[in-house]
């Protein structure tokens, strides 16, 4: 005969199974839910608590559902001229008429202009409805303007810049749309044309254009005259999933025109690039992309300053759209192959090998399709130094992603003094580079500071860091210290301990979250849910707090 015996834990927080659960009065409740700081919490529907998020360009991150978005940095500027005045737009070939400016817009009000095609345009024609963007830094810009077709015959919707022609997705009916266009541009000024086509008499409506810096329509900015206009980004450029926050170093990618396979400084042999008839990876529509092969061996080439005998990280976006793809290697400057035999077929993949350059010559993508039928989508590619970071999108140049970075103006725990921290991690590289948690902005003497480095956790105080080893294998760390000893706990359960005897002379009014006080060694990861306590939080506490 079994018996069946139940073991139940006392009322409490928690309890195991076989063991005693956690009493009420093993947690100070009101200690442990009123930290001193609490930032960077997932659970919260404010992005980051009271703390200060800059970063002076646009940042990718995969959101919680899997689609990437880019992260607006710090500000944003519409650089062309006369964005909604359609009188000083030039029409120098007699291609339409401004027939009237007084007509309701999407907005609710009566600033919509309506204007009339005097002729057939097609594809080839020189320009339409034209003006100048000036002031601009390189890189990446997103065209937008609303639109709609009032009556008559269009068929179809172009953005020119410079010489560049892109075609614009849009529905081409009576009902006003949003419509943009992505394009890759490294020059301070361009003629910008938006070109319906279409047939002599048609009729069109514009409003509120804009032409802005990085990857995103945000909210319009009048121009009035040709001076372009700033204005503050009111959402705080933190970039947030289901991981945590990602905080990142300053990066360049080295290759240009990451999504335009035509472009000079890419080279194609055994195959063709045309336009994919479809969206890329970040929404784009009509991207050149595409790649079929007209040989077993399709080889793309791309130029680019490499260092010989220096490891790079090599990554982009691929995908098998049809037929039979059965390898793919990688080399650079002629140095040693990577070879990848499995690529997606099911959508977009991020891939990355880290690839040795050798003396001279380009970074190159060689396909192998044994029956000639593959077709591959290829973009989004990226060669940086030291391990894979986010994608950096560039244009005509090198393009260098800025820090993020994150503090606040809090008086952080004295640091010789009873104090207790936690935090979450995700995703950090296990290297020898310092990745900092927190720091005051106090070496050498009077530091307050909790690092990584390999699997090491490093807690500092005063001029004395204490090390803890084999940390990063929990992604939920915690520590505690009463004035003379530091505890360490992963996953709610203490793990070692240390004596620190640090002291300080003041305390810091400002925590560098993320990375250093200079925004380096940043932890190129995720954190997320780090709180401070003034008290030495005891280990049923720590449980509660760290505890998975």
């Amino acid at each position: 005969m079994s018996t069946l015996t139940l073991f139940l834990g006392e009322l409490g927080n928690r309890g195991i199974d076989g063991e005693t659960g956690l009493g009420v009065a093993d947690i100070r409740e009101s200690i442990i839910e009123n930290p001193l700081l609490s930032v960077l919490k997932t659970n919260k529907l404010n992005n980051v608590g009271d703390v200060t998020v800059s970063r002076t360009g646009e940042a990718l991150i995969e959101d919680r559902y899997g689609d990437y978005q880019f992260i607006t940095g710090d500000d944003h500027t519409n650089y062309l001229h006369y964005s909604n005045d359609f009188a000083n737009w030039s029409d120098a070939l007699n291609n339409w008429t401004l027939t009237s400016t007084n007509n309701a817009d999407p907005d609710g009000g009566n600033d919509a202009s309506y204007i009339t095609l005097n002729a057939d345009i097609t594809p080839s024609t020189a320009f339409v409805i034209e003006s100048t963007a000036s002031g601009m830094p390189a890189g990446y810009k997103t065209a937008s303007f609303w639109f709609k077709v009032v009556s008559g015959t269009v068929t179809d919707l172009e953005f020119k810049v410079g010489s560049e022609s892109f075609r614009v997705k849009s529905s081409l009916n009576s009902t006003w749309e949003r419509v943009s266009v992505s394009t890759e541009l490294n020059v301070g000024s361009a003629l910008i044309n938006i070109k319906p086509i279409g047939l002599t008499g048609a009729v069109i409506g514009l409003y509120n254009c804009q032409f802005e810096n990085g990857s995103n329509v945000t909210t319009y900015i009048d121009v009035p005259s040709t001076t372009p206009v700033t204005v503050a980004n009111t959402v705080p450029p933190i970039r947030r999933n289901n991981l945590g926050y990602l905080i990142e170093e300053t990066k360049t990618n080295i290759i240009q025109n990451t999504e335009n396979l035509t472009r000079t400084n890419w080279g194609i042999s055994g195959g063709t690039v045309s336009s994919y008839n479809g969206q890329g990876v970040f929404r784009d529509w009509y991207q050149y992309i595409k790649m079929a092969f007209t040989n077993q061996s399709l080889l793309l080439t791309s130029t680019g300053t490499f260092t010989p005998n220096v490891d790079y990280t090599v990554s982009f976006f691929v995908y098998v759209l049809s037929g039979n793809v059965t390898a793919l290697n990688i080399s650079l400057q002629g140095g040693a192959t990577v070879n990848l035999i499995e690529l997606p077929t099911e959508g977009f993949v991020r891939l990355n090998a880290v690839v040795r350059a050798g003396a001279t010559g380009d970074l190159a993508f060689n396909f192998i399709s044994p029956d000639l039928t593959g077709n591959v989508l290829f973009m989004g590619v990226q060669v940086e130094t030291g391990g894979l970071t986010s994608y950096i999108r560039s244009a005509t140049g090198s393009v260098t992603r800025p820090e993020d970075d994150v503090n606040g103006t809090y008086t952080l725990p004295r640091p010789d003094a009873p104090w207790s921290f936690a935090f979450s991690h995700n995703s950090v590289i296990n290297n020898s580079s310092i990745k900092f948690i927190f720091d005051n902005g106090q070496a050498p003497l009077n530091d307050f500071a909790a690092w990584l480095s390999g699997t090491q956790l490093n807690i500092k105080i005063g001029s004395v860091t204490s090390t803890f080893n084999n940390a990063l294998d929990s992604t939920r760390l915690g520590a505690t210290y009463d004035g003379t000893t530091i505890k360490v706990y992963k996953d709610g359960f203490l793990y070692s301990s240390q004596v620190n005897n640090g002291f300080v002379s003041l305390i810091a009014p400002t925590v560098y979250i993320g990375s250093d006080d200079t925004s380096t060694n940043s932890i190129n990861a995720y954190l997320s849910n780090m709180e401070f306590w003034q008290d030495e939080l005891t280990a049923a506490e720590m449980r509660t707090i760290t505890g998975i």
